[in-house]
């Protein structure tokens, strides 16, 4: 799964780029597009589009991996290209975002940072994607192991 928000303001400049990418998302049908909220009142914010995939748990998990690698690759770029200056509603996200930090916490990452290390100094609390969770690293077992 992967997504953006898209402002109004991306609308108002990008209408048909942002049109293309949804299209773009949904052309060969492996994807589909659907918009999990939409909100008349927001500041800026215009509708929060999802892009899924159809793979079950019966199927490979080398289908699983390709179609990931397309998600980031393809569909999560082109969505960007048209969003500019948006972001990514975290539950919506992809856990394989490369720029996660920007893309679910843009500038307020690092004070988000500050809080989580006065709150939480053992890093009791992680996720993949969460504040600080890049001061681990996952190894061949599954286990995490602190960086630096």
């Amino acid at each position: 799964m992967g997504g953006r928000m898209v402002l109004r303001d991306n609308m108002a400049k990008n209408k048909s780029a942002i049109i293309d990418s949804f299209r773009a998302v949904t052309d060969g049908g492996k994807f589909s597009m659907a918009t999990t909220g939409l909100n008349a009142a927001g500041p800026g914010l215009l509708a929060k589009p999802v892009a899924s995939n159809a793979w079950t748990w019966n199927e490979d998990w080398s289908d699983a991996a390709r179609l990931r690698g397309e998600m980031v690759d393809r569909i999560i770029p082109a969505m960007e290209a048209a969003t500019p200056g948006s972001a990514v509603y975290l539950n919506e996200g992809s856990w394989a975002q490369p720029d996660w930090k920007d893309a679910f916490y843009g500038s307020n990452y690092e004070r988000l940072l500050e809080i989580k290390k006065k709150y939480d100094p053992d890093d009791v609390f992680y996720a993949l994607t969460a504040v600080g969770s890049d001061s681990w690293s996952q190894d061949t077992e599954g286990g995490l192991c602190r960086m630096g």
